[in-house]
């Protein structure tokens, strides 16, 4: 916070992020000019130039469930060798998404190899492999819902029995030995309470003391801090990492946003559900977890 009588506004140590308006120069030096109204020197801050352009898959006629996407930062496609076993024969970058066959996976070895529609294969271990899962029992017709996979850290977007999105996504981090490092995502079955385009999340953790982010991108939360939303500080998705939300790409999030309900009018900033106007449903869960079993850390990240 900021110091009285003098212009401190706030400080902010190595690592957080204020979102910038133009730049000022001024007699005592050149000045970014904050969103918020402040002022911080250009030297003092790195600008973020290399922000992930990762989107998902829209899915239909043209791709359908399952859907896997390579993770390794080189990943290989494989051919059967003739004697039991796979030989590369190509590379994809991180992050290629694959139509699947609906074949089961091959062993060969201590590994299982997935079948491409094109008749590569894939390594089990060099992707995350997403398969349909069937809607909550009480589900509307053509109702909307959003299934988080805390195993394969995926998010889909359904419209009834139908997969209309498919996506790879950052949860919270899981410690169960320490309560202090467990930032895992909180699993159950939620709605969405509130929209934002854009928020401002800080706070400060045990272990990796203060954090600031200014104007986080399309946020929909969904349970007390808990959040989809996007994140153009890291790439890193398809692992765990955050300190409790569900971090999808910007494009990603900008999708989910536009998608899920309550509607954000045009022109809007945010939207609160109402029982008149409820919030799009969003389940959280492990693979062996029922949709709508709670679990997850008793202490809830605050922002």
């Amino acid at each position: 916070s900021g110091a009285a009588g003098s212009p401190l506004l706030r400080r902010m140590t190595r690592g957080m992020y204020v979102s910038l308006d133009r730049a000022l120069r001024g007699s005592t030096g050149t000045f970014w000019r904050t969103q918020g109204g402040g002022f911080v020197r250009t030297g003092s801050v790195g600008l973020v130039r290399n922000f992930s352009t990762f989107q998902g898959q829209t899915l239909g006629d043209a791709m359908h469930l399952p859907v896997a996407f390579a993770l390794s930062i080189t990943t290989n496609t494989y051919q059967p060798n003739g004697r039991g076993g796979f030989t590369p024969n190509g590379r994809v970058p991180r992050l290629t998404a694959f139509q699947l066959t609906d074949d089961p996976p091959v062993r060969a070895g201590n590994d299982e190899f997935y079948r491409t529609r094109e008749g590569a294969f894939l390594r089990s271990r060099q992707v995350r492999v997403i398969t349909a899962h069937a809607p909550p029992s009480d589900l509307a017709p053509n109702e909307k819902w959003v299934d988080v996979n805390l195993d394969h850290q995926s998010v889909v977007a359904y419209e009834g029995t139908r997969a209309v999105y498919v996506t790879v996504a950052s949860t919270g981090r899981r410690n169960r030995t320490d309560p202090d490092e467990n930032y895992e995502t909180i699993q159950g079955g939620f709605r969405i309470q509130s929209k934002h385009v854009a928020t401002t999340m800080d706070g400060n953790s045990a272990n990796d003391g203060p954090y600031s982010i200014e104007d986080v991108p399309w946020v929909m939360y969904f349970e007390a801090s808990f959040a989809l939303h996007g994140a153009f500080w890291h790439e890193g998705f398809g692992g765990m990492r955050s300190h409790g939300c569900v971090n999808l790409a910007p494009s990603d999030a900008r999708w989910f946003f536009q998608w899920t309900e309550p509607q954000v009018p045009l022109g809007w900033h945010g939207a609160y559900a109402t029982a008149q106007r409820p919030g799009t449903r969003v389940y959280v869960h492990y693979d062996e977890q029922a949709l709508g079993e709670r679990g997850g850390p008793e202490a809830v990240p605050q922002h």
